[in-house]
C-alpha cells in the first residue's frame, strides 16, 4: 500500500488553493486482491473510493464516511468481477465535510465516464450542495486523478490537463446548441415573473432554451439534486448570473428535461407548477414559429 500524494511530481502542486483552507488530497492505493489491508487502517474521515475492474473497462466509485472499513471489507465491490486496482481519496487533514465528498464523488464518477472512458456501475451519484466550495472540489478531484495518474498504476493515457479539467458535467442535460434543431410547440413560463421559454417535442421531451431566466436559489423542498445541478451549471458556464436581477439566473445552453415538470422545476426552483406553468405559444419547424394546431 502507498501513500501516491507524496509523489515527487505534485508536491508542489497539493499546496495550491484559493483559501487559507484548501483541499488537499491524498491517495491510498492497493492492489485489487489486497483490498482487505484498508480495513487495518485506523484512520476515519469521509472518503471516495474508486475501484477499477480486471476488464480494463468497469469502474465503480463510492463514498463514505469510513471509508477504510468501506473500501476494505463491501461485498458488493466483487459483484460485477476481479478487482484490478483500488484508490481511495481523501483530504490530507480530515478538513472536509461527508456532504463535499459526496460532491467530490459525483465529480470523480463524472471524469471517469467522460474523460477517462470508463463504464461506470450503477446510477449516477446524487452528490451534494456544496455552494462556495464547489470549484475547490473540481481542482481537488483533478489532482486526485492526476496523482492516481502519476502513479503508473490507471489513467496513464489520459493527459494531465484532461484530468484536471475532469468532464464537463451535465451531460444528460446539456442540450445541442445548433439553432433551429428543435421542433416542437414552444411554450413560455408564466410564473414567478421568469422569462423563460422551452420547445417540447413530439416525443414529448421538454428543451429549455439558451437565454431563458431560472430562479438562482432553489428552496429546500425542491431538492438537493436540483441545488447540485445548479453548480455544476455555474462551475462548467452552462448557467450565469442575472446581468440586472441578483435573484435570476440565465441558461447560455439548452438544457433538456423529460417533462414539462422537470423544467417547471428547474426554472422556478421550487415545485407546485408542473404543466400549468407553461403557457403554448405556437409550433416551431426547422427554427421557424409557426400557427398551433387546432384543439381537438
Amino acid at each position: 500500500m502507498s501513500f501516491l500524494s507524496t509523489h515527487s511530481v505534485f508536491s508542489a502542486v497539493s499546496q495550491f488553493g484559493d483559501d487559507d483552507h484548501p483541499l488537499v488530497p491524498t491517495v491510498l492505493h492497493v492492489p485489487g486482491n489486497r483490498r482487505a489491508d484498508l480495513s487495518r487502517l485506523r484512520v476515519t474521515g469521509p472518503a471516495v473510493y474508486v475501484a477499477l475492474y480486471a476488464d480494463g473497462i468497469h469502474a465503480y466509485v463510492g463514498v463514505s464516511g469510513d471509508y477504510s472499513a468501506r473500501a476494505g471489507e463491501s461485498p458488493h465491490l466483487t459483484w460485477h468481477g476481479p478487482l484490478e486496482q483500488v484508490f481511495v481519496i481523501t483530504e490530507a487533514q480530515d478538513r472536509w465535510t461527508l456532504d463535499e465528498a459526496r460532491a467530490a464523488e459525483r465529480i470523480v464518477w463524472e471524469s471517469l465516464s467522460e474523460v477517462c472512458g470508463y463504464v461506470t456501475l450503477g446510477q449516477i451519484p446524487l452528490g451534494a450542495p456544496v455552494a462556495d466550495r464547489y470549484s475547490q472540489l473540481r481542482m481537488f478531484c483533478g489532482r486526485a486523478l492526476q496523482i492516481i495518474a502519476a502513479s503508473g498504476h490507471a489513467l496513464t493515457t489520459i493527459s494531465d490537463a484532461a484530468l484536471l479539467v475532469g468532464a464537463t458535467g451535465n451531460s444528460d442535460i446539456l442540450g445541442d446548441d445548433l439553432p433551429g434543431l428543435y421542433e416542437g410547440v414552444l411554450h413560455e413560463f408564466v410564473g414567478k415573473g421568469i422569462a423563460a421559454q422551452a420547445v417540447e417535442t413530439a416525443e414529448g421531451d421538454w428543451m429549455l432554451l439558451a437565454g431563458s431566466e431560472i430562479w438562482g436559489a432553489p428552496v429546500p423542498s425542491a431538492g438537493q439534486l436540483l441545488r447540485v445541478r445548479h453548480e455544476s451549471l455555474l462551475y462548467s458556464g452552462c448557467i450565469e448570473a442575472h446581468v440586472d436581477d441578483p435573484r435570476l439566473l440565465v441558461t447560455r445552453r439548452h438544457l433538456h428535461f423529460a417533462s414539462a415538470s422537470g423544467a417547471a422545476l428547474f426554472v422556478a426552483g421550487s415545485k407546485g407548477f408542473g404543466p400549468t406553468g407553461w403557457r403554448r405559444l405556437c409550433m416551431v419547424r426547422n427554427g421557424v414559429p409557426g400557427p398551433l394546431p387546432r384543439q381537438p
